[in-house]
Order: C-alpha cells, then structure tokens, then sequence
C-alpha cells in the first residue's frame, strides 16, 4: 500500500511538474532571446504572436497570459499607434528575479507585453523584453 502511494505521489508530482514547464513556453522562449546592448529593450512581438494572434478576444488572451504565468490587468490606457483602439487595454509582465532575491540586486530581465482590442477583440499587440544582467 505504501509502495502504491509513493508511487503514484511520484508519477503525480512529475505530470504536475511537466504541466507548469509546458505552460510557460511562451515566457522560456522570450528570455530566450537577448539583446546584444544591456538595458536596451528587444522587441519581442513575433514570439507573442505566435500564441496569441491578433482576433483573440479579450477573455482569452487574459486567460492565455495567465496560464503562461504572466502577471496580468487591465487599465484605462490610450495607445498612440492604434486610434480605433478601446480605452481599456491588456498588460502583462513578467519579471525574472536573480538567484539571490534578498540581495539588493537588478533583476535579470522583464517582459511587458500589451494589448490593444477593437470590439472585444486584439489588434494591437506589443512586446518587449529587456535584459538587465548577464
């Protein structure tokens, strides 16, 4: 009974760990990417539109940053490139902390993504990724 329970606690936790590994590709792949100037951000929208094309409605692309373990809001927010836009966009953010989080050190990098919508769905879409250290 114990040798079942242990087993199935360890097939389990490798299936759980599997799922959280395949839920940030989008996150893995931008980080990815590096820019060969520090500081200096790297646009980063092909990645993005990869997975979240434009025509996603608005619930979706919420739901899809979330899943990617994005940090995620909605603000009133005007966006110079895209007049017919919405009030409302989408932003999501993700910050990749150094090892030593307690030490008074730069993070290793952020992404900010946004997203524009006309009639509930995404036409505006934008991505950086800035890499702080190396």
């Amino acid at each position: 009974m114990a040798k079942a329970f242990l087993l199935l606690l360890v097939t389990g936790s490798i299936f759980f760990q599997g799922c959280a590994m395949a839920q940030n590709k989008l996150i893995d792949e931008i980080l990815s990417t590096v820019n060969p100037d520090r500081f200096k951000p790297l646009d980063v929208t092909p990645i993005v539109l990869r997975y979240i094309p434009p025509g996603t409605e608005r619930q979706a692309v919420i739901a899809e940053l979330t899943a990617q373990g994005f940090e995620v809001k909605e603000a009133e927010q005007k966006i110079e490139r895209c007049a017919d836009c919405e009030p409302m966009v989408v932003l999501g953010w993700y910050i990749n902390k150094t090892a030593f989080g307690l030490l008074p050190l730069p993070d290793k990098s952020y992404i900010s993504l946004r997203f524009g919508f006309k009639n509930g769905m995404a036409v505006y879409i934008s991505a950086i990724h800035t890499l702080n250290v190396y």
